[in-house]
């Protein structure tokens, strides 16, 4: 493998890397202030909610440079178990493993959707939303964060397009 290559590679890493730590946060703080504020589903408000308080706490995380590691070791797996698999196919698309290959990707991502359609249920379909009232810290910096939010003046690139697309987007 080249320089550039291995460059290419490792900053695809780093990236995918930060993007699952960050929302990994941002899910579980999610999830804490549903159960504190006594509902049992995640709602698109939830999530948008935890989204604007992890960007403010992500850079803060104790825990970053583990959480970095561990994904960037998964991500590293990830590519080289795709690398061998492209290794062991056939240029031939009618191959038994490019078939076999196709069929495998399309069961799981219709596991997933299955599995995803049977958790996620649109903002119209859930009990009456409450704001959680808990003291906790997870709960206040996300009450926090959505209260500072619209006055809230990004300074770095990152901010920017964190906020950007939090208020586009979701």
């Amino acid at each position: 493998m080249d320089i550039s290559r291995e460059t290419d590679q490792d900053t695809t890493e780093n990236v995918i890397a930060i993007v699952l730590s960050f929302m990994e946060n941002a899910v579980n703080d999610a999830g804490t202030y549903v159960e504190h504020s006594g509902r049992k589903i995640v709602s698109k408000k939830d999530i948008n909610m935890a989204l604007k308080a992890e960007t403010f706490e992500y850079i803060h995380r104790e825990d970053i440079e583990g959480s970095l590691l561990y994904y960037k070791e998964a991500i590293r797996n990830d590519f080289n178990d795709f690398n061998d698999d492209d290794d062991n196919d056939d240029d031939d698309d009618n191959s038994p493993t490019s078939i076999n290959s196709i069929n495998n990707i399309n069961n799981k991502d219709d596991s997933i959707e299955t599995f995803l359609q049977s958790k996620v249920v649109n903002d119209s379909e859930m009990d009456e939303y409450t704001l959680s009232m808990c003291k906790c810290n997870v709960c206040k910096r996300l009450n926090k964060a959505v209260a500072i939010w619209p006055d809230w003046k990004p300074e770095t690139d990152m901010e920017h397009v964190l906020k950007r697309v939090i208020d586009t987007k979701l």
